[in-house]
């Protein structure tokens, strides 16, 4: 096992294969074997984009949640581009459990105009979490200047889909219905997308696409089952390096 560690850890310090995996692979070998404080010197030094998820994951395997909090707050706290520290504090505080404490963290974030906005990301990882309303509550009371860069492009269709989920298809689908066609960019396969949720089957009838097809009609017989209408949602969710059945 020792020869495993110095080979990996070998590896990563020459940057032969140092990618995401390898680092993965090693920082997970040294939690295993005790040895977490060498993980945490890589996060310190030259690994410490790479080794940070993976650092997280292990103080928190190892019962160590607040460690690995606190660590977190504290390289946001004397970082002046923090963003990736925030996101993976973020992902600690919803994996815990602790929505509100995850939403507060961040929220600081959902009006900003550049990369550091975690606004998706909260969404999705609070819906994965299946809090379809926290997530919809976090779209509200944003700033014009946010709305007119990102309204349109992703946040109508986030929105609708978690309107959806959490029953109110009817006033997604109006919604939908309610704008010309040439202001939302994916406006039909949202359509279907929400129509298609296992909540929603209930208020199908007489409900028409956006391209006026009954969905009742044309769109029943290949109107896909939750798992593939919730493909939308697992394209969301890859975005942000998670699969739909996380929690």
């Amino acid at each position: 096992m020792e020869e495993a560690i110095r080979t990996l850890g070998a590896d990563v310090a020459a940057k032969t294969c140092s990618s995401q995996d390898t680092v993965d692979a090693y920082v997970r070998l040294l939690a295993r074997h005790g040895r977490l404080g060498e993980s945490g010197e890589l996060v310190a030094g030259t690994e410490r984009y790479t080794a940070l998820r993976p650092y997280v994951a292990a103080l928190e395997n190892a019962g160590r949640a607040g460690e690995a909090e606190a660590y977190l707050r504290g390289l946001i706290a004397t970082i002046e581009y923090p963003g990736n520290y925030e996101n993976a504090l973020l992902e600690l505080l919803v994996r815990q459990g602790r929505f509100d404490d995850a939403v507060e963290a961040v929220a600081h974030t959902f009006d900003d105009l550049y990369d550091g906005n975690l606004l998706q990301a909260a969404m999705l990882l609070l819906a994965a979490a299946g809090h379809h309303g926290k997530a919809l509550e976090l779209a509200e009371g944003r700033s014009p200047e946010f709305l007119a860069e990102n309204e349109r492009f992703w946040l109508r269709s986030n929105r609708w889909w978690l309107m959806g989920e959490s029953g109110r298809c009817r006033d997604a689908i109006a919604e939908i219905e309610a704008l010309p066609a040439d202001e939302v960019d994916d406006r039909s396969p949202t359509f279907l997308a929400v129509s298609g949720l296992s909540v929603c089957r209930s208020h199908r009838t007489g409900l028409r696409d956006p391209l006026g097809n009954g969905v009742n009609g044309v769109y029943t017989a290949g109107l896909p089952d939750r798992q593939d209408a919730n493909t939308t949602t697992a394209s969301r969710l890859a975005r942000i390096g998670m699969s739909s059945t996380e929690g």
